[in-house]
Formats: C-alpha cells, sequence, structure tokens
C-alpha cells in the first residue's frame, strides 16, 4: 500500500520510513505523443527553455484565473494518478495514465523534453531525491513514492505539484 507522507513538524518530518529498496537503472520506453491541437512551451522542439525573467511579473485577473484554472487541472490529475498507483505496478504505468489526462485535458505535460527530460511526469522512488524519469521497474511494497504532475496550460503557465507516498 502506498501512504500519503503528511505529518510535518517545525522540526521536518516526524514520521518513519520501512525499509525499501534501492532504486538502480530500470529500462525507459519511448515517450508518448502529444496531439498537435495542444500549445506547446518554448523548449518543446530542442529542450532549451527561453531564458528567465528576472523581473517581478504582477498578473492581471485574468491571468490569475488561468493560473488557478492550470492548477485545478495538476492537482485533479495528480490526485486521480496517486489514486491509481499500487504495488505491483511500474512507474511508466503511472506516467501513460497521467499523460492521458494531461493531454485529455488539452494541456502540455511540463516536464516534457524540458532539458530532454523524456516523460510526462516524474516518478522518484526511494533512493531517487527528486525528477525521477518513469520507467519499468515495478513498485514494491514500502516503496516511498514521489510523483509531480506539472502542467502547461493554454497560456502557457506553468503548475507543478508533487507530494510524497510511502
Amino acid at each position: 500500500m502506498l501512504r500519503c507522507v503528511r505529518g510535518r513538524s517545525a522540526r521536518g518530518v516526524v514520521q518513519t520510513c520501512k525499509n525499501y529498496s534501492v532504486v538502480g537503472l530500470d529500462e525507459v520506453t519511448d515517450p508518448l505523443p502529444i496531439p498537435t491541437n495542444i500549445p506547446r512551451p518554448s523548449y518543446h522542439r530542442n529542450g532549451i527553455p527561453s531564458p528567465r525573467n528576472t523581473t517581478i511579473d504582477l498578473k492581471s485577473e485574468e491571468q490569475i484565473k488561468r493560473l488557478k484554472e492550470a492548477g485545478f487541472i495538476a492537482g485533479s490529475i495528480l490526485d486521480k494518478t496517486l489514486a491509481f498507483a499500487e504495488v505491483g505496478m511500474t512507474t511508466d504505468e503511472l506516467d501513460k495514465f497521467a499523460h492521458d489526462l494531461i493531454v485529455k485535458a488539452s494541456a502540455y505535460p511540463a516536464p516534457f523534453n524540458y532539458r530532454g527530460f523524456p516523460k510526462s511526469i516524474c516518478t522518484s522512488v526511494n533512493n531517487v531525491l527528486c525528477h525521477g524519469i518513469p520507467n519499468t521497474r515495478v513498485l514494491e511494497d514500502g516503496d516511498i513514492l514521489s510523483i509531480d504532475v506539472s502542467v502547461c496550460s493554454i497560456l502557457l503557465y506553468i503548475i507543478s505539484n508533487n507530494p510524497t507516498y510511502y
């Protein structure tokens, strides 16, 4: 069973974890297609993001509304992906599940091709700190799993969510 790690205090995480297996290199399958009607961020072709804006950008009411919509999409897909996750499946299966939901919502999976990242979500298992690439490793009882669902909405705002389960 995979459960959410909650219970943080001023001193940090207060829960302990079971023993888990160290994650090595497993097969990464081919990237999934993204329909042509979905707006794409600047990095979608070559993996190189546009230079960062170093100024404070105050958002209009309409922009804030769109950010909230993107946040709702990402949060909803994250919730569904976490509910779908179970022992015995691969993180590649989680990626396909989330990918299908993201493109069905007419959003672009933000990690996809960002600096060459080959998948639609990030899945970090056990000793993988962050931005793990979904692959063919089967989830085991006691694994620590972090899923990051990030979407690029129609106005190309990127929203990210990332809880940890064990």
